[in-house]
């Protein structure tokens, strides 16, 4: 390590967006340390830096210990947890909301930098969708505890291994049909998860004293039809 690097605590980061973000981070030369559950399975993160620069710990989100073990001399914190669909384990405020809590306040205690948390585009109070219910609270959460922090919040995010075009891929091998949520007209400005990376680390220069809130999208909007359509040309 030299005495210029900095280092970053990723939650999240064996996902989609985290493997992306480490490939952005590491050519900055930052040092990561990747808080999961088992790190015998995620040997595939390290190749991404270089020797010595991805640091895995075991991680249970929901312990304490665990957390103050990974944030012991980070300079900066990325949350990236989140979930589409709940499970017996894993609930939308525990994972949404009450990590975010608990995270802040460590954050706090440990005189983090900066915490960048990774939300959802279409947030709004009284939001009838269970999952946007709790991701709000999540931020709310982070702002009344840790003021150095920066929440974004992008749309649907592309790229090799998403979870949504992929999907509606791999549907389309067997199905005759697919399904239009809400008639195919809901509106998505799909962003490419190399930019959102790109957006993730420019937040760490920001030198903010107050909470802030981006909102990230592409540049064009599409009907949930209209990206149907595209992806049923390009799989042809």
């Amino acid at each position: 390590m030299q005495n210029n690097q900095k280092i970053i605590a990723i939650f999240g980061g064996s996902g989609f967006l985290g493997k992306n973000l480490m490939r952005q981070l590491t050519k900055q030369d930052y040092l990561i340390k990747v808080a999961t559950r088992n790190p015998y399975l995620k040997g595939y993160l390290k190749p991404l830096g270089n020797p010595g620069q991805i640091e895995l710990f075991r991680t249970n989100i929901f312990n304490p210990t665990d957390l103050r073990n990974i944030l012991k001399n980070c300079d900066y914190v990325i949350n990236l947890v989140g979930i589409l669909h709940e499970t017996r384990k894993q609930k939308f405020d525990q994972i949404h909301s009450e990590f975010p809590h608990q995270l802040s306040n460590l954050c706090k205690e440990f005189n983090i930098k900066k915490l960048v948390h990774i939300s959802a585009l279409g947030i709004k109070p009284k939001h009838t969708s269970r999952y946007m219910q709790s991701k709000l609270q999540g931020e709310k959460n982070i702002i009344e505890n840790f003021k150095p922090s920066i929440i974004l919040r992008p749309s649907v995010c592309f790229g090799n291994e998403d979870k949504f075009f992929n999907v509606f891929a791999s549907i389309a091998q067997f199905s005759p049909v697919l399904p239009l949520v809400g008639g195919g007209k809901t509106k998505f400005a799909p962003i490419y998860v190399g930019d959102v990376a790109k957006a993730i680390v420019k937040t760490l220069r920001l030198n903010n004293l107050q909470p802030e809130i981006y909102e990230l999208g592409g540049p064009e909007n599409y009907s949930f039809k209209e990206l149907m359509e595209i992806l049923l040309k390009e799989i042809k």
